[in-house]
């Protein structure tokens, strides 16, 4: 092979090395700027999803302190002008047997009021849910209110429970606690019921009055009861809020979560 034969092939090859190196270059940029896109999209979401975090907890937080101030005027404060009303009465008496059943009646109450301090503020309390475990908390919850209210009802749980995380319990947990607040606030029930079901790959919690119910479809009622805020906790967590209502026939409301293995 002579010299006039072995220039073109060297510059053959040098020009098919510069290309390649070329085109490695460029797909190794390309590949880093996919890289460096990919980072910033999965940054975003986390921003995003962190945002929404801090935002549900503060509509959780606000919705939670309006629910404790409703329940302290419309219960502890009765509450305790019964029992300014007893010591008052107490002192007037003459009679020592009566002054005798008055105090008993004066301190009875005093343990009642003390007990519903107690039981609002574990349910206050976040720490009070990974603790205690979601289904316990529902069911206390639920005891809670027919004790106070005086409403039939109960607590119904079927299959085994997978718990969530600890920030996924405390969300459906402040959602029970708005939906049986609604019950007692705007419902005029007799009965309310609580369901958590337990299936594969799906968690459903329903929770059902016989009050006088509402036009579901009317969206301003639906304000009105909170309903949107729930709805979007619950989107939070990954699931789906239903309302299922018209006058006269009570209320059902349904949460459902598709997991695995208990994770939403």
């Amino acid at each position: 092979m002579n010299e006039n034969n072995i220039m073109p092939i060297f510059l053959a090859g040098t020009l098919l090395l510069t290309l390649f190196a070329f085109f490695l270059i460029a797909f190794l940029l390309v590949q880093k700027q996919k890289q460096n896109k990919f980072r910033l999209e999965k940054q975003r979401m986390e921003f995003e999803r962190v945002n929404e975090l801090l935002l549900t907890r503060l509509e959780v937080q606000e919705s939670t302190i309006n629910q404790v101030a409703m329940e302290l005027h419309d219960h502890i404060v009765q509450f305790l002008a019964l029992v300014k009303i007893k010591i008052h009465a107490t002192s007037l008496c003459r009679d020592e047997a009566q002054r005798s059943d008055l105090s008993a009646e004066t301190v009875e109450l005093l343990e009642r009021v003390i007990g519903e301090i107690r039981d609002m503020s574990h349910s206050l309390n976040t720490d009070y849910i990974k603790q205690t475990g979601l289904v316990r908390a529902v069911d206390m919850e639920l005891e809670n209110i027919l004790a106070a209210k005086g409403f039939r009802g109960g607590f119904t749980m079927q299959g085994e429970y997978e718990p969530f995380d600890a920030q996924t319990e405390l969300v459906i947990f402040r959602i029970v606690q708005e939906a049986l607040h609604n019950v007692v606030k705007h419902a005029r029930a007799r009965v309310v019921e609580v369901l958590i079901e337990n299936m594969p790959g799906a968690f459903s919690l329903h929770i059902k009055d016989d009050g006088v119910g509402f036009d579901a479809g009317n969206k301003e009622l639906l304000k009105g009861v909170g309903f949107i805020n729930m709805q979007q906790r619950a989107g939070f967590i990954k699931g789906n809020l239903s309302v299922n209502s018209s006058p006269g026939a009570g209320t059902t409301l349904s949460l459902l979560i598709n997991n695995n293995n208990g994770k939403p």
